[in-house]
């Protein structure tokens, strides 16, 4: 009789919804989801498991379509700290998470049925954000930097790479010296989104202060050949996500331009600034590492020698000066 309870009690922790998380993130790990698609699954997985443990639902099979209605008017509520709203497709991947998830407990037969098999969820589609900001904007968030310090090249560096290229952060950080091709003004983005290598253009006045940056300031942060990220954090190591990100974020605010925003502030503006000066939306897509944009569905690629040109053509930024 003890052995059947125990056994009752093992089978009913096997189907929890935090241990059957686990095994939903180990079988993702398997088929070689990227990190950043990982952890942002992981993040809005979690809320909903602290949304349940709240309700005190704590297995799989206490979840039917009831709960998942109400969880999606709980997302429809959700706001940012800063209590502005969350993008339509932010709230969408909040709840599309919980449905791939139950999708996949059915299809293993860790269920009977899916509890979202009815529920319809419509993707709002990729949109160009309306947080860029216009070119003379970028430029005081840019000049934030105090170039009379070794940290404040690096600093003008950075911002001018990310707002010539459009790199995110991620990218931006995994940058190696290699990867920068001052002469011919290029970056080389290795295992970009979706696992994409990708060459860009570099405007000539960033590549100015990368140059600049590479030669009067790295070598004194550098802590010896086997660290290749091209920008260094004080301490001789590469920068990380977050880091880059809170950096990036203080200057936004030092400029009080009444907008919010760090590294994808950057890329924003620059590819709004680009269209608006005449830029062919297939350019952006490539520059971007996009498959595709709320104006086309269809993925064109593009030389470097014209990205090149078009890039030289439309991007305000374009000027040689280091002021």
């Amino acid at each position: 009789m003890a052995n059947q309870k125990n056994n009752k009690t093992d089978k009913a922790n096997s189907q929890t919804l935090s241990a059957m998380a686990l095994k939903y993130f180990q079988w993702m790990q398997e088929k070689n989801f990227t990190r950043d698609t990982l952890r942002a699954n992981r993040e809005r997985l979690r809320h909903f498991l602290r949304w349940c443990e709240a309700w005190e639902i704590t297995t799989i099979t206490q979840v039917n379509p009831d709960i998942i209605e109400r969880y999606r008017s709980h997302v429809r509520g959700l706001r940012h700290k800063d209590n502005t709203e969350l993008a339509p497709r932010t709230r969408f991947c909040y709840v599309k998470i919980v449905c791939h998830f139950f999708n996949w407990l059915a299809k293993n037969y860790y269920l009977l049925y899916d509890p979202c098999a009815q529920v319809e969820i419509r993707d709002p589609g990729s949109r160009l954000p309306r947080t860029a900001i216009p070119h003379e904007q970028m430029e005081l968030v840019i000049a934030q930097a105090d170039v009379q310090t070794e940290l404040g090249i690096r600093d003008r560096a950075m911002m001018e790479v990310l707002y010539s290229s459009g790199v995110r952060a991620r990218e931006l950080v995994q940058l190696s010296i290699d990867d920068a091709e001052l002469e011919r003004r290029t970056l080389t983005v290795l295992q970009g989104k979706g696992q994409k290598d990708r060459l860009i253009p570099l405007g000539e006045r960033a590549a100015l202060w990368v140059k600049k940056y590479l030669y009067e300031v790295r070598p004194h942060y550098s802590t010896g050949l086997l660290e290749k990220a091209l920008f260094l954090t004080y301490a001789g190591k590469a920068f990380s996500h977050q880091g880059i990100s809170i950096l990036i974020h203080k200057y936004v605010r030092s400029a009080k331009i009444g907008k919010t925003g760090a590294c994808h502030l950057f890329r924003h503006s620059m590819a709004t600034n680009m269209l608006e000066n005449g830029a062919d939306i297939r350019y952006i897509q490539e520059i971007l590492g996009h498959s595709r944009l709320e104006s086309t569905g269809i993925y064109t690629k593009v030389s470097i020698r014209k990205l090149k040109e078009i890039h030289t053509l439309t991007h305000p930024g374009n000027k040689k000066r280091e002021d």
